[in-house]
């Protein structure tokens, strides 16, 4: 056995990692969606990245407030706990079902964010920007969320 041997093993074991990362990612995503499908729509559609470049339909208090509201009501941290519970209840292998877990939390994390940066030119001052958790907020559930994972 050559050398050639040796790199080819490499490359499949590399292959396999990096296509089991890819779908710890996709099984994150799905589980947001399932949960947080309507912030996800609305910041993948009209949400821009780029302020300069304004979306075709500019996003609108009546957008924005349903989805600031449910944050407020806190359903978020019992879709959390629901997602958390059936990863965990899926996945044998701890360190798997932690990945998926801390995946989609970080995920979320940069969708909130994006919500939270439609929200403030369209809703300053108003009752749903009072109503808007800080994106810091946000992070120190997310990071109490995992010390229990």
């Amino acid at each position: 056995m050559g050398d050639s041997d040796g790199d080819e093993g490499l490359e499949t074991k590399l292959v396999f990692y990096v296509t089991g990362i890819c779908r710890l990612h996709s099984l994150g995503e799905e589980l947001l969606t399932e949960h947080f499908g309507d912030i996800i729509k609305l910041v993948k559609t009209r949400a821009s990245d780029d302020p300069s470049s304004g979306p075709e339909k500019p996003v609108t208090v009546t957008d924005v407030e349903p989805l600031v509201m449910d944050f407020a009501s806190s359903r978020w941290e019992a879709a959390i706990r629901l997602m958390c519970d059936s990863v965990f209840q899926f996945f044998s292998y701890y360190s798997c079902a932690e990945e998926i877990v801390r995946a989609a939390l970080a995920q979320l994390l940069l969708y909130y964010s994006r919500l939270s940066c439609c929200v403030v030119p369209v809703c300053d001052g108003s009752a749903v920007y009072e109503d808007l958790d800080s994106v810091s907020s946000i992070e120190c559930q997310i990071n109490k969320a995992l010390v229990f994972v």
